[in-house]
């Protein structure tokens, strides 16, 4: 019985834990809907999930482009 009740009570945090996961990241894309509104492209690039790699990517285009406007 008692064995029953501990496993419910897990079940039960891990709902708690997957609500609060996805509040959190309702959260996140609400904060990023207004940086983006605002065009505010640090903030943006915070809020990324990876937002080395996406500055990174950034350079690249930035440089690719750099250069077809040089050799154009």
């Amino acid at each position: 019985m008692r064995s029953a009740w501990i496993e419910k009570r897990k079940g039960q945090a891990n709902i708690s834990q997957m609500h609060d996961a996805r509040h959190g990241a309702c959260d996140r894309d609400d904060e990023l809907s207004r940086v983006r509104y605002a065009f505010d492209w640090n903030k943006q690039f915070e809020l990324s999930l990876d937002p080395e790699e996406d500055l990174a990517c950034l350079e690249k285009v930035l440089e690719e482009q750099k250069a077809a406007v040089v050799t154009g």
